[in-house]
């Protein structure tokens, strides 16, 4: 199944993983919110896009990304959209790293 969304939205369980929430309020989030698919992306700003597994490992948090896996998401998830392409997580903490580098020169 491919989900991805063109347009900036809130995502309150890619929120909860930015900001470190503790593993009990991510299983929350995924036990009583209408979460059917883990593996999708939400776009986030201009080419600036959130994975849930991909941000969890990114954020070294690797005891959300357990469960994210056990709950169904794919650590082979490929995110495609006209502007950009993931396919691995590898691109994914990579583009991360690009845009800390151009903030770092500018």
């Amino acid at each position: 199944m491919f989900i991805a969304f063109d347009i900036p939205i809130f995502d309150i369980l890619i929120y909860a993983i930015k900001n470190n929430a503790f593993l009990d309020i991510i299983k929350y989030i995924i036990e009583k919110t209408p979460y059917t698919e883990l593996n999708y992306g939400v776009k986030e700003h201009h080419k600036s896009f959130k994975i849930p597994l991909f941000e969890a490992i990114a954020k070294n948090n690797f005891k959300i990304a357990d469960l994210l896996i056990e709950k169904g998401a794919d650590l082979n998830y490929e995110y495609y959209r006209s502007w950009c392409k993931v396919d691995d997580i590898w691109d994914y903490v990579f583009s991360d790293i690009v845009v800390v580098l151009i903030k770092i020169r500018n």
